[in-house]
């Protein structure tokens, strides 16, 4: 984190503007969420959770990087989902917490990535980031127990885009940036395959 912070042009403030940003864009998740949290599994998060207790398919650790289920190959994804399963149980609040923090690290990537773009305008960066988190798209990502599908893809989909910023700043090495890039674009797609074409995106 500190490399990461010294990198860009907020580094000057060290690790705690990210940290106190990554606190501000949670609070500012769970005041817009909260009145939508669920209390129990339903819809698509019940299903999936059934496929789970009777071994159904890629619902073993040992079928995510052999299966394909539905024409779909997900091994990133639903690794995470898996394990979170096999922790939480049906108890949906915990899955609550690790999609909200999922969010919130994403959305402090977009800020990472607008102070770049912006030349270290700290405002407009954060306010970008908010309405980031808290626009309506999120909520699937936020209350959903299949929610990572999305977030967990759409967290290195931004990574990618960081990193693709980053070549040209002036700023590190731009091939490590590039190859950091095109290894975060490779997990997005390996999280959900709609997420192929960042990768044509990052051909330069």
């Amino acid at each position: 984190m500190a490399n990461w912070t010294q990198s860009t042009p907020a580094g000057r403030h060290g690790i705690w503007l990210p940290l106190l940003v990554l606190a501000a864009l949670l609070a500012a998740i769970w005041v817009r969420f909260s009145p939508w949290l669920p209390s129990t599994l339903y819809g698509d998060d019940l299903f999936y959770f059934a496929e789970f207790l009777k071994g159904g398919c890629a619902t073993k650790p040992s079928e995510i990087l052999t299966t394909i289920c539905q024409e779909r190959f997900r091994p990133v994804a639903s690794g995470f989902i898996i394990a979170e399963m096999s922790l939480f149980g049906t108890h949906v609040q915990p899955y609550i917490w690790v999609n909200s923090l999922v969010m919130a690290l994403t959305s402090l990537i977009v800020f990472q990535t607008c102070m770049v773009l912006t030349k270290g305008r700290y405002m407009v960066s954060f306010f970008l980031a908010a309405a980031f988190a808290t626009s309506r798209f999120a909520l699937y990502h936020f209350t959903q127990v299949l929610g990572p599908v999305e977030g967990v893809t759409l967290l290195f989909c931004v990574l990618a885009v960081y990193c693709y910023a980053r070549i040209d700043d002036g700023r590190g090495r731009p091939h490590r940036w590039a190859t950091l890039a095109i290894l975060a674009a490779g997990v997005a797609a390996f999280s959900h395959e709609r997420t192929l074409v960042v990768s044509a995106w990052l051909i330069p």
